[in-house]
């Protein structure tokens, strides 16, 4: 297997040996100091194995492995020195978590060995994580799926508080490796609602007045959605920020910048569902959170177009919004307007239809 490798050693000899060993084999570029070998990090990378010495001026091989750890962790390491110095090697595997250390002089057939053995290793880490996160991908997806079929209201709202969250999430310094788990989080943000009867959500949704226990089964909606997903490996964060997160604007500095998008968010999504223009959403954020957040939440997200279409339930597929209540032939609604069309609604509306009956056409609109 071919693998790109970028070797690194302040000795123009050394690397004539590296080049005559394991240029044949594979693709090698090569670097005099670790500052030199940083460009070609960032211009030709990624890189499956970088090689470096570990007595260089400047920058040393242990000090520059971090650098490579914390700039491209996928990629495999490996000290080359002919140094015997063991707290040199320690500094080195500790600071840089390389995978081999070497001798100079280090026999070809080793070198060829350990740079195979390192991008087989890359290789497998890399399919597992892509295996992984297709999982995870499907599951969210499958989660927000059930969401819509189960709770259309609830779907309609974590729907928006998700596009809010993703404006925000720049300007309130959410990290981009950890903007993906604040998206799950938004996206799910009411999972717990399919714990609660849907006349409750509804009524709710009307403005009717509720009762104390009713009240207090709500109250329980956040708690539910992260022992839901906190079942999930690798979205316990995610999980966290339901459980945590609830409509407001206030947070401070100090927050977690995951934390304060996602309540904004709630904060800014149920303003709006209460009647509140957007404009006045985006001056009420300004004065609490600063010009910045609030120049972040732009044009008020997109719903969907204004021309009305109407499709049987045959047609009916996702992207687009439901303008009427969808009633049975015996004046049943089993889903209110205004909800989002995901493929499994599509699919349960299109069994309704040939089992029991739907009123039909049904107006929808298009998604923007």
């Amino acid at each position: 297997m071919t693998a790109k490798v970028l070797a690194v050693d302040d000795e123009p000899r050394v690397l004539d040996g590296l080049e005559l060993h394991l240029g044949m084999e594979h693709e090698l570029s090569t670097a005099t100091s670790g500052a030199d070998g940083l460009g070609i990090l960032e211009e030709d990378g990624p890189f499956d194995v970088v090689i470096s010495d570990m007595r260089m001026p400047g920058m040393d091989g242990a000090a520059f492995l971090a650098e490579v750890r914390r700039r491209a962790p996928d990629t495999m390491r490996v000290l080359l020195t002919g140094q015997a110095d063991l707290a040199s090697a320690q500094r080195a595997i500790n600071e840089g978590n390389i995978f081999r250390f070497l001798s100079k002089p280090c026999p070809p057939e080793e070198l060829l060995r350990v740079v195979d053995e390192a991008t087989e290793l890359r290789r497998l880490r890399l399919a597992e994580r892509e295996l992984l996160d297709q999982t995870l991908q499907g599951c969210v997806q499958v989660l927000t799926e059930v969401l819509g079929v189960a709770v259309p209201s609830a779907f309609r709202r974590a729907h928006r508080i998700h596009a809010i969250a993703k404006r925000l999430a720049p300007a309130l310094g959410v990290p981009p490796d950890e903007r993906w788990q604040l998206e799950v989080a938004a996206r799910l943000t009411e999972l717990g609602s399919i714990a609660v009867p849907n006349d409750l959500l509804e009524r709710v949704e009307s403005g009717v007045p509720i009762r104390d226990e009713e009240r207090a089964m709500l109250a329980q909606v956040p708690s539910v959605g992260q022992r839901l997903l906190g079942k999930v490996a690798r979205l316990e964060g995610a999980a966290r920020l339901i459980g945590t997160a609830a409509p407001a604007l206030d947070g401070g500095e100090g927050s977690d910048p995951q934390l304060r998008c996602l309540q904004i968010a709630m904060w800014a999504a149920a303003a709006t569902a209460s009647g509140m223009s957007w404009e006045r959403v985006v001056a009420r954020v300004k004065r609490r959170c600063g010009s910045e957040v609030a120049a972040a939440l732009g044009n008020e997200p997109a719903g969907a177009t204004s021309e009305v279409h109407a499709v049987q339930a045959r047609d009916l597929a996702p992207g687009m919004l439901l303008c009427q209540d969808v009633v049975t032939k015996d004046g049943r609604c089993i889903v209110k307007s205004g909800t989002d069309v995901t493929g499994a609604l599509a699919m349960r509306l299109r069994n309704f239809a040939a089992n029991i009956g739907l009123e039909e056409p049904i107006r929808v609109r298009f998604s923007e």
